[in-house]
């Protein structure tokens, strides 16, 4: 995409099936707003929609995006690119951030999971498909920032923000039911498995900045930098 006069950037894009078209959202120089766009595979620019952020085009059919805190949605004809009803809220209280991401998500069959604005301290737990749940650890509630499972499901990286300020990467071995610190003596956050479940890549601010870093798990060895730049940096 291109920025157009008076915008300032372009996230969260969502292919629509087949190529048919792109999802995402604007957000607006000034205001710092953002909207909903679409754009056609064969357009020169993009049309703004409606304000809102995060759209998805989900299996009924409709255009769902989040809008102050609540998901809207709207039926969409996803041929000729246009919204066909104006949007009617559908679910309050959706846990959204400054830039516009929303935390929900869809499936196939068009069930909703979304993240509630309640839920910033939080604690780690496994569901299992029929609903019953296992707690993850001990802590006390805390501040998570996502998730990650290593490649063979064993160990899960879980990031916390403690009340110090403080980020730290936990690993949880869910076999043995232990717990330990990813790395002492610097800051962790951004935990993401390679191909090899030996290495987790994070990000920290050792250096000054967030820049990132290797650490092989099953060895004494320091951290490596990987990336270090001025600036943020955040592997994804």
């Amino acid at each position: 995409t291109r920025l157009l006069d008076g915008e300032r950037g372009h996230q969260f894009p969502h292919l629509l099936p087949g190529g048919a078209g792109l999802l995402f959202t604007v957000t607006l120089s000034g205001d710092e707003t953002q909207h909903v766009a679409v754009r056609g595979p064969d357009a020169d620019e993009h049309q703004l929609l409606f304000p809102g952020s995060s759209p998805v085009l989900v299996a009924s059919g409709h255009l769902v995006f989040n809008r102050e805190f609540t998901l809207w949605a709207a039926p969409f004809d996803a041929e000729r690119l246009t919204v066909l009803t104006d949007p009617v809220p559908v679910v309050d209280g959706v846990n959204s951030r400054i830039g516009g991401w929303a935390g929900f998500s869809t499936a196939p069959d068009g069930t909703l999971i979304y993240e509630t604005r309640d839920t910033l301290r939080s604690s780690v737990v496994w569901f299992e498909r029929d609903g019953t749940t296992t707690p993850i650890g001990d802590d006390e509630p805390t501040i998570h920032h996502g998730l990650a499972l290593s490649p063979d499901e064993r160990t899960l990286a879980v990031p916390r923000h403690l009340e110090s300020g403080d980020d730290q990467v936990m690993l949880y071995d869910l076999e043995r039911g232990t717990s330990r610190v990813l790395v002492t003596g610097m800051d962790s956050r951004w935990p993401l498995w390679g191909g090899d479940t030996g290495l987790l890549t994070f990000a920290s601010t050792r250096g000054g900045s967030w820049d990132i870093y290797d650490v092989a798990l099953d060895s004494a060895a320091e951290p490596e930098p990987l990336v270090a730049l001025d600036g943020l940096q955040i592997p994804e």
